[in-house]
């Protein structure tokens, strides 16, 4: 741990001007053409080996080590900044996922090994992921064939998680994060006059009714051994308040951790819109979008993970069983290639949910994610 510390202690004063260069050029999902061009620049300066313009902005870089061994890790990093408002309520572009920390610490990692690449024996890729926030960044890297030539044995990532404090790591074995699905429900009717309700069909009405029987899915259909949630998070209808309009349309999320959960909830929901429309003698219009699968850590990837943040933070930094239904894309390189998610924790004193205007990460959270990835690949590739 102290060799680590010593080690990682070389790239503090670089991992802190790569976190503040990122979080002052936010760029949105595909964007990222400023980010992009600072990482490659980065990785010149290194003399570290890479392809950059995949899927657009998506860079990988490669680093062999002197060894004869061929086992290749990789690990990713996401790029995209997320939408939000500020305290006037006008559109804002910001770091507030700490995606800004991710790169830094990646492209530190990077740093590390090819400073150090004559003591391991694999090849070591590094993954700069353009569009995490729902937006097919994943997929997109996957068939450009980033897991490929030479093929990836075992991949990691990481998320900065403010759930946590500072000082901890979550290491969580099976399904971390959930699978997240989005559905579109419009009603449409004959419009009509409020005081005369009976010669309309009343598309609010319809809609409201939805939205309440929607949650009898999760607590009627679903196990009550099995999470999962369904959240409307839009509804649109109407301009006045004495005409009832020709239609409303609906939009949310559905989030589950098992493929036949996913299932349910996309029947669920197509049953209950038309089922719903016909009583009120409406027209439904149902879109029900697969995202995102559940994100399951590898049981044979967890042991190595388990020790690598155990030799980091002690027992003590061991957060074990954790889940929760948020959703990233980094379950599509784990449906590919056995691997992990580590989540560090960055809470201080006060705590801000990730996309919330505070959202911030600490110096001292990055500097152990940075350890805990470099002795990763100790365990991993290092002869």
């Amino acid at each position: 741990m102290i060799q680590i510390h010593r080690t990682v202690a070389d790239q503090r004063t670089s991992l802190l001007e790569y976190q503040r260069f990122f979080h002052s050029r936010p760029e949105l999902g595909f964007k990222e053409f400023v980010t992009a061009e600072y990482i490659c620049s980065k990785l010149d300066e290194m003399g570290v080996s890479y392809k950059n313009g995949i899927a657009g902005t998506g860079i990988l870089a490669t680093i062999r080590g002197n060894g004869s061994s061929d086992r290749c890790i990789l690990f990713r990093s996401d790029m995209d900044a997320v939408r939000t408002v500020d305290e006037q309520g006008d559109p804002l572009v910001a770091h507030l996922c700490g995606h800004d920390a991710h790169m830094a610490v990646m492209l530190a990692l990077c740093g590390l090994i090819e400073k150090h690449r004559d003591q391991f024996g694999g090849i070591v890729k590094i993954l700069f992921q353009p569009a995490e926030e729902a937006l097919g960044g994943a997929t997109s890297m996957i068939a450009a064939g980033v897991l490929k030539a030479p093929r990836v044995d075992r991949v990691y990532g990481f998320h900065m998680w403010s759930e946590f404090a500072s000082g901890q790591a979550c290491v969580t074995e099976g399904p971390l994060f959930a699978a997240g699905d989005q559905f579109s429900v419009s009603f449409s009717g004959t419009p009509g006059h409020a005081a005369m309700p009976h010669l309309a069909v009343d598309v609010i009405l319809a809609g409201s009714s939805f939205v309440q029987n929607l949650q009898s899915i999760v607590s009627r259909h679903l196990s009550p051994l099995e999470p999962g949630v369904i959240s409307v998070c839009a509804f649109h209808g109407g301009a006045g308040p004495n005409s009832l309009p020709q239609t409303v349309q609906l939009t949310g999320t559905a989030r589950t951790f098992s493929e036949n959960n996913r299932s349910l909830f996309a029947q669920g929901v197509e049953r209950l819109a038309r089922s719903t429309a016909a009583f009120f003698g409406a027209e439904a219009n149902v879109q029900y979008r697969h995202l995102v699968p559940p994100l399951v850590n590898s049981a044979k990837a967890i042991p190595t993970v388990r020790a690598a943040v155990t030799d980091v933070l002690s027992q003590a930094g061991v957060v074990s069983g954790y889940r929760a239904t948020c959703v990233d894309d980094f379950s599509f390189y784990l449906q590919e290639v056995e691997g992990a998610y580590i989540l560090v924790g960055c809470k201080e004193q006060e705590y801000y949910p990730v996309h919330n205007n505070n959202f911030y990460v600490p110096e001292e959270s990055m500097i152990i994610a940075l350890m805990i990835l470099y002795r990763l690949i100790k365990s991993e590739l290092f002869v």
